[in-house]
């Protein structure tokens, strides 16, 4: 969790004022599906995906406290599907959507935020102009990378946490 935090305090501003659509979730999906799979694959139990995501948004509350709210509201959303489709987290698939879907799940609320609440200042304009004005094409190509990014980020917390299991270090 602390590896998740330091990575995106350190990449956040870097990639935050670059004008294109869904730039932010394409720099932080990998993390942002890994450590939450692992997170689930370990616990197992309900809410073991909002718990994780109010301690990575700790981090983020202070660069953006918008998107913190967005990961709350995206964790809690992930929730709801993996307890109605899976009834838990006991499988791996379950791990697996849920690592996968989270974290795409930002761009729509930061699209419909930034559309219809934010007021564009000088300071913000040129990147969120960019994402509220991006081409059709440009959001769904950019969606599409970012799903396949957490895609292969939640695959990889998977593998990790098997591995980590077999070599004792997580019990089972």
């Amino acid at each position: 969790m602390s590896a998740c935090m330091l990575i995106t305090g350190a990449i956040m501003p870097l990639v935050s004022q670059i004008p294109i659509f869904g730039i932010i979730q394409v720099c932080l999906g990998l993390q942002f599906s890994i450590f939450p799979t692992i997170g689930m694959m370990k616990v197992r139990k309900p809410g073991a995906l909002l718990f994780k995501s109010l301690f990575c948004g700790v981090v983020l509350v202070f660069m953006n406290p918008i998107m913190f709210a967005c990961l709350l509201i995206c964790a809690l959303i992930t929730e709801g599907l993996i307890i109605l489709i899976f009834r838990g987290y006991k499988k791996n698939l379950s791990c697996l959507i849920a690592g996968t879907i989270y974290f795409p799940l930002t761009l729509p609320f930061l699209y419909l935020y930034y559309k219809f609440l934010y007021q564009v200042t000088t300071e913000t304009g040129q990147a969120v102009t960019a994402f509220i004005n991006s081409s059709i094409g440009m959001s769904i190509g950019m969606s599409v990378a970012v799903l396949a990014i957490c895609l292969v980020g939640a695959f990889i917390g998977v593998i990790i946490t098997k591995e980590l299991k077999k070599s004792g270090i997580l019990k089972k």
